[in-house]
């Protein structure tokens, strides 16, 4: 295998950077964690009486130390403190995408050895780039291709690299490169800044914009989940998304850069997937049995006794809502929409209904929310979001 396809295959990996200063955007109880380019709470994930623990990693996997957590909005461990170190895994496992995953099955009679993880599996041409947590080789590559029209790296230390889209270093000790007059060193780019127009103090201002923003160009606008600039309108012939998923109407559509959809204007209309999808991590995705998704059960025509554990919630716009209705059998200690009790009677709570909410889940029959929509942040009790 190349060396540019074994970079490539990591592409999925890599997080989109944020800008340098995005690093001031963390509150007095938060800080910066440069790997995923995000900001992460002192101490870890705060507890509240209906998650009083961060949730668990995906089977197969750990964290494999109490200095770490799994982060379900990063789909990875996370450290609690700034300076925490890296876990070590245990037996028959390696610590790759930020997780202990498993390696091997163990063997009773001859132990298989760990497979490689981080630096470890590097070749000896090559170092570790802990930014995009991939392999690099010595020195760049012979003939790397120009970064994309209007962006450079700037720096002969520095070279573009296809499979990361960004620019790489060609060496592990190299300084950030200092972009030109008129450039800004964005997403491990140097791009044009925009041409900025005094304030007008003549009637009250906006909220600021986001760290980032005036990087964008007057065709562009700056979308905040991703700290990233999008055209207005979208690409011209956007690609489609990965199989098995969707990007929801015709405001929203596949960005292969963000590995997720993006809207197509500043301010889109709330996401709306096909029924029995959930929108998750940016993509609408079928439901799955897990904790944060839906669990449809078959609709009923009859008045039988639902499975032990699931509860017969009435299904309305049928029949209307009379004693012979028909109804679907729900887990109401995990079931999205119906979280706590059957939503169609009022005894139960639509999670995501909750105001600003975007990846949210059901844990134990109460609403968890992961993360907030641009404009919100996640309220202390973790049920709630609250507007900035």
């Amino acid at each position: 295998m190349t060396v540019v396809a074994r970079l490539g295959s990591l592409f999925a990996l890599a997080a989109v950077a944020l800008p340098l200063a995005a690093a001031t955007s963390c509150g007095s109880s938060e800080f910066w964690w440069e790997p995923k380019q995000c900001c992460l709470p002192h101490g870890g994930m705060p507890s509240t009486p209906s998650l009083p623990s961060p949730p668990s990693p995906p089977s197969g996997s750990s964290c494999a130390s109490d200095d770490w957590y799994y982060h379900p909005g990063q789909s990875c461990c996370v450290p609690k403190t700034p300076s925490a170190p890296t876990p070590s895994c245990p037996a028959g496992y390696s610590w790759s995408d930020y997780l202990c995953k498993r390696t091997s099955a163990p063997s009773p009679i001859i132990p298989m050895p760990s497979a490689p993880s981080g630096s470890s599996s590097c070749m000896s041409s090559e170092f570790w780039w802990e930014p995009k947590q991939c392999c690099l080789p010595h020195g760049g590559l012979p003939s790397a291709p120009s970064p994309p029209s209007g962006s450079s790296c700037a720096s002969n230390d520095w070279y573009w690299h296809p499979g990361q889209s960004c620019c790489v270093p060609k060496t592990p000790s190299v300084p950030t490169p200092s972009c030109p007059a008129g450039f800004s060193w964005l997403n491990w780019l140097c791009s044009r800044s925009s041409t900025t127009t005094p304030a007008t103090p003549s009637k009250p201002s906006a909220p600021s914009a986001p760290t980032g923003s005036s990087s964008c160009s007057s065709s562009e606008f700056w979308w905040e989940p991703k700290q990233c600039c999008l055209p207005h309108g979208g690409q011209p012939s956007p690609p489609s998304p990965p199989s098995g998923n969707s990007c929801p109407s015709n405001d929203w559509y596949w960005h292969t850069g963000n590995s997720c959809c993006v809207p197509k204007m500043p301010n889109p209309p709330t996401p709306s997937c096909p029924s029995g999808w959930s929108w998750l991590n940016w993509l609408c995705s079928p439901n799955t049995p897990q904790p944060s998704g839906r669990h449809k059960r078959a609709v009923h025509k009859s008045r039988t006794l639902c499975p032990a554990g699931l509860e017969a919630c009435p299904v309305s716009g049928l029949r209307g809502m009379n004693a012979s209705m028909d109804y679907e059998c729900l887990d109401t200690t995990s079931e999205l929409e119906s979280c706590g009790g059957c939503a169609s009677t009022g005894k139960g709570q639509d999670c995501t209904a909750i105001e600003g909410v975007w990846n949210v889940g059901c844990n134990k029959g109460s609403c968890v929310v992961y993360s907030c929509a641009a404009g919100y942040k996640l309220g202390a009790d973790g049920q709630s979001c609250n507007a900035l």
